[in-house]
């Protein structure tokens, strides 16, 4: 489990309780994260949990130049990957009638969603064709 959890930190990945529900209970113990932290330490890296603790990922302990060329790099890759994402939360957000966005572990009905936008020619000449240019993206699987 460690050393699976630390390739995936390493490579930038996000573990929480849906995408890696073991991993994520592992990081949740103290001594386990410790250990983590300190392994990661040795590499410049330190263990991080997001502001609602729903995912642990791995961070710089310093940002240097090296450092904030590569945080560019990924938050412009971000920008691109993440654009058809927010449309589709946005259009999921106005078929649901909801005012809040879709959590973890939330349940789609995919033949409600696509009668709503069948029958609104708004939704449906939306952004909702830009879904298939997103490589990560992933409707019946779980992401991770």
């Amino acid at each position: 489990m460690f050393d699976v959890l630390l390739k995936r930190l390493l490579q930038g990945e996000f573990i929480c309780e849906i995408s890696d529900e073991a991993g994520f209970r592992f990081l949740q113990q103290a001594d386990n994260a410790q250990q983590v932290d300190e392994f990661l330490s040795r590499l410049q890296y330190r263990l991080s949990k997001t502001q609602n603790s729903l995912a642990y990922y791995a961070a710089y302990r310093q940002i240097d130049a090296s450092a904030r060329r590569d945080i560019q790099r990924i938050f412009q890759q971000f920008r691109v990957e993440l654009q058809p994402v927010v449309e589709w939360l946005d259009m999921m957000m106005a078929c649901l009638h909801r005012d809040t966005t879709l959590s973890p572990g939330d349940t789609l009905s995919f033949g409600a969603l696509l009668q709503v936008i069948e029958s609104n020619q708004a939704l449906a000449g939306g952004s909702f064709a830009n879904l298939w240019s997103l490589q990560r993206f992933c409707l019946y699987r779980r992401c991770g």
